[in-house]
């Protein structure tokens, strides 16, 4: 059997989620509604987008903040901190919680790719190579 939340899982309470569910005219023109529907996560992607854009500018500020203090790229405490902050975040919106795990920690693994060219430039910007860029390389 299927896990409801990975079906069903919009975060939506019961009043939103009627007014996403099939009308009449639905059944009429689906076409249309499609392409509201459509039109709706096209929007929500944009936003997606600029959320993940304005993310990588802030990590950014940090990466440069770590060099120019000697701070260590990797903090895995601030990783588990926010990776359980997803997790309960999905659980809360009856979202699945794996799913928010997965992506976060794709986000967190380009976060620290910039944090390491960061890290790794010389005083000009100009990226250099630290560790784990070397271990990159060598891939």
């Amino acid at each position: 059997m299927t896990d409801r939340r990975t079906v069903l899982g919009s975060g939506l309470d019961d009043g939103q989620a009627n007014d996403r569910e099939s009308t009449a005219d639905d059944a009429a023109d689906p076409q249309n509604r499609l392409a509201t529907l459509r039109a709706e996560l096209d929007r929500i992607d944009a936003g997606l987008r600029d959320a993940l854009r304005d993310r990588l500018r802030v990590c950014e500020e940090v990466g440069r903040l770590k060099r120019d203090h000697d701070i260590p790229v990797m903090q895995p405490a601030r990783v588990d901190q926010v990776t359980r902050g997803a997790r309960e975040y999905a659980e809360r919106h009856d979202v699945d919680p794996d799913y928010f795990d997965a992506v976060y920690r794709s986000i967190i693994a380009e976060t620290c790719r910039v944090e390491d060219l960061l890290v790794g430039a010389d005083d000009s910007g100009r990226p250099g190579t630290t560790d784990r860029a070397h271990d990159e390389a060598r891939r």
